[in-house]
């Protein structure tokens, strides 16, 4: 017997390529709309079509056949129309693997290819035709508003034996007739080419975002909320359409970028189901019972931003260590029933930095996340204490930074609350910057090329927040302002004045170390304020 999650193995079959693109003209195999559109450079498509003119292997495609779900799929594949669905049909068979390749193909050998206005991907249209220069035998591409040679043949002849006689006829006429025999050995190179195609067949959807997010690896990363959306289209009701507007509401808080997925999960909280858990099917149900999910859910998103932003100088997406953080507060708002104030408050405030610093959900096991949303709950509306049962005790200096862990995003928002100034001595908006540009606003003090070999430029006292193309006039401030102005330029970036005095006299290396057991010291205090351990007999000297 079969364990449950497992795919019944299915006999892969092996096509010829102009078999498996009629199957696409005639609407028998469908291109999904959770496949991102089509977007591969022109260097790619080249290379696919070199691959098989020398026999080599382009990959397998990854179909799905499916008795019961209708998916929306796209009506195009490149610049070509495609026919509509039969509506009524014993079987879908739907492309899981292989998009951008078969759209390379579609496009170069079943049409005579000219770009359309609505397929501009990035603000700019593929080229279409491809051409087979027959006399450097490659493939080529055309420059803009200008006329092929005659040895340029126009890839989509080698399909259409009429078109393809008459071009190689010209070629004679041309004078050119030893390229006739080139013409024709590439055309049965590609007629003759073989694609093996991975069927399968279930209609368990988990299963089936399971497998594309596996074989997609490497390639689309497709949520959950891709099948979802497609699988809940309708013309009265596009998913991905409601989760935009949902970000058009959120906009003027900072939260407009926030990812769909976040908002997936916190709908999975609403509705009880687990957060990490691929569940299409409870999902869709929940939406469909429940419409007015997606109407509570920006309002309590924007509960949970005003209190991330008052509380833990989170002011978007990218300063969030934790997508859970976000869906968790949301759902907690919706428990309390509106923004959190006074006790509550403060406790989410305390269970946000302890959750941060610990690096809590890190590597959460489905059943430990169930308990955390539980926890947060009980904090709400119970008065729970907000420190998680489970919680690490113990917290480590931070020897290298990483804008991408966790840990180094602590250190980031506990900077923060320090109100960084600029060049000038005057507060700036530094949430509101490092919430829009991530790393860049969190730049290097001094440079690889300054500190020498002996001196590491990786660590975290040779950050500070700042834009960067301020930087340099921060670095000279720290010597030139004087005063009140001076004193409160280097409070807001927790620099002392013996690193002021060392850097003074060119000791780089003195004013990094001297800075790091500042920072230390400050992260010490404040990580002993919420009851944890600050591990200083770990710290490397």
């Amino acid at each position: 017997m079969l364990k449950p999650g497992y795919l019944v193995p299915q006999p892969i079959i092996v096509q010829r390529l102009p078999v498996i693109l009629d199957e696409i003209a005639e609407g028998a195999l469908l291109i999904p709309k959770f496949h991102r559109p089509f977007v591969w450079k022109d260097d790619q498509r080249l290379d696919l079509l070199d691959s098989i003119k020398r026999g080599m292997p382009i990959g397998s495609l990854v179909v799905w056949r499916t008795s019961h779900h209708r998916l929306e799929t796209y009506r195009r594949l490149g610049p070509f129309v495609l026919p509509e669905p039969y509506e009524h049909r014993e079987v879908y068979t739907y492309l899981l693997d292989g998009h951008q390749r078969l759209s390379t193909l579609y496009g170069a050998l079943r049409a005579d290819g000219e770009g359309k206005e609505d397929d501009v991907v990035d603000g700019s249209s593929p080229r279409w035709p491809i051409f087979y220069d027959l006399e450097g035998e490659e493939f080529r591409l055309l420059s803009r508003f200008t006329k092929p040679p005659a040895t340029w043949l126009p890839v989509s002849r080698l399909f259409s034996p009429s078109s393809l006689y008459e071009y190689q006829r010209n070629l004679v006429d041309e004078g050119y007739s030893i390229l006739v025999r080139r013409a024709e050995s590439l055309a049965n190179t590609f007629k003759d080419y073989q694609i093996a195609s991975v069927p399968i067949v279930t209609e368990d959807l988990n299963q089936v975002t399971e497998a594309f997010r596996r074989v997609n690896r490497q390639g689309t990363k497709m949520s959950e909320i891709h099948m979802i959306s497609a699988l809940m289209w309708t013309s009265e009701f596009d998913l991905n359409e409601r989760l935009r507007q949902v970000g058009e509401q959120l906009a003027p808080s900072g939260w407009g970028d926030i990812d769909h997925q976040i908002l997936l999960s916190t709908i999975k909280l609403y509705r009880g189901i687990e957060i990490d858990k691929a569940a299409p099917e409870e999902v869709i149900k929940a939406l469909r019972e429940e419409p007015s999910l997606l109407d509570e859910l920006a309002m309590y998103i924007e509960h949970t931003a005003d209190f991330l932003s008052r509380f833990c100088r989170v002011e978007g997406p990218l300063a969030l260590p934790y997508k859970y953080q976000l869906a968790i507060l949301a759902d907690a708002a919706r428990q309390n029933g509106g923004p959190f104030q006074g006790a509550t408050a403060d406790a989410l405030a305390e269970w946000f930095w302890l959750t941060t610093y610990t690096e809590y959900f890190s590597g959460m096991a489905s059943t430990q996340l169930r308990h955390a949303v539980e926890h947060v709950r009980a904090v709400v509306t119970e008065g729970a204490s907000a420190c998680p049962p489970d919680l690490p005790r113990e917290v480590s200096p931070l020897r290298r930074f990483d804008f991408n862990s966790v840990r180094s995003r602590a250190l980031v928002l506990l900077l923060l609350r320090r109100d960084p100034r600029g060049p000038d001595g005057k507060p700036m908006s530094a949430a509101e910057l490092v919430a829009e540009m991530g790393v860049e606003a969190v730049p290097k003090i001094f440079s690889s090329r300054d500190l020498g070999e002996r001196v590491s430029s990786r660590g975290p006292e040779n950050r500070w927040i700042v834009a960067p193309k301020r930087a340099r006039a921060l670095l000279d401030a720290l010597t030139v302002l004087e005063g009140s102005e001076r004193d409160e330029l280097l409070e807001s970036h927790a620099i002392p004045e013996v690193a002021v005095k060392k850097l003074a006299r060119g000791d780089v290396a003195g004013f990094l170390s001297s800075r790091r057991e500042h920072l230390r010291a400050i992260e010490k205090r404040f990580v002993e304020s919420l009851g944890l351990t600050y591990a200083e007999e770990s710290i490397e000297t």
